[in-house]
């Protein structure tokens, strides 16, 4: 029997580029020794350089495949990534409320890595009040945090998604000075910031496995700081290591 504290459940997209998505969690979490069972969320066509298509998989699929894995598995971690549209939002949200895992962090991506948007403005308040108001913690990036809030300043963003009932947020991204901040919040405050070295080139994923290490590092126990701050430096590691391409790089984990 696989003990609780050694599972993760990835509730995201699949990336045949395999620079993220699904199989980025998967290693992931295999790096910390987890293991990560897996729902789809939708299928894409993409590659490094663009990003053509989301095809939705059913909702009724996501409720089936997680009634069975249920069967089997204690689910109480999971980690949220590519929701293709507001029903599979609701979905979710759904799914979460009526389970109650222990842990939920959810990385809000609202646009493709190549820059495509992927829902539109109408639907950000849907997404905040039935999915993401249900996360442990929201990992944004700096525009993400923008586009969800329609706030330019971070801490009006903050106090923004606070008011909504969302606690914990990492805010990642943010450009100063050579380097790349991200801070951590906790009920509308300032918890930690982390820094690191801005690199040249376009690392694909990296938000995706960030949020997964930190999920991981939470099963085991680590408080929010330690895990943000532990992650991030993983991510460094990763980052130097990834594998060159001349459109984006690949994280090796």
């Amino acid at each position: 029997m696989i003990k609780e504290e050694n599972l993760i459940l990835s509730i995201a997209g699949h990336d045949p580029t395999g620079g993220a998505g699904i199989q980025v969690d998967a290693q992931i979490a295999n790096h910390h020794g987890k293991h990560c069972l897996s729902i789809l969320t939708c299928e894409t066509i993409q590659n490094l350089k663009s990003f053509e298509k989301i095809i939705p998989l059913e909702e009724k699929y996501i409720q089936e495949s997680f009634n069975n894995l249920l069967k089997n598995f204690s689910l109480k971690y999971f980690k949220i990534g590519l929701v293709p549209n507001i029903k599979i939002a609701h979905k979710l949200g759904n799914l979460i409320a009526s389970n109650k895992p222990k842990i939920v962090v959810i990385d809000p991506i609202l646009k493709s890595g190549t820059g495509k948007k992927l829902f539109l403005k109408k639907d950000l308040d849907s997404l905040i009040q039935k999915l993401y108001t249900k996360a442990t913690l929201l990992t944004p990036n700096i525009y993400e945090l923008k586009t969800l809030t329609n706030k330019q300043n971070i801490f009006d963003g903050i106090l923004f998604l606070h008011d909504q009932g969302i606690e914990n947020v990492y805010v990642t991204g943010e450009l100063k000075k050579g380097k790349i901040t991200n801070h951590l919040f906790s009920k509308g405050e300032l918890v930690n910031i982390d820094e690191v070295p801005k690199k040249k080139t376009t690392i694909h994923g990296s938000g995706c496995a960030l949020s997964t290490s930190i999920l991981c590092f939470l099963v085991n126990k680590k408080s929010l700081k330690d895990a943000c701050s532990k992650s991030q430096n993983l991510m460094k590691v990763l980052v130097k290591n990834s594998r060159n391409h001349i459109h984006q790089n690949i994280l090796k984990i």
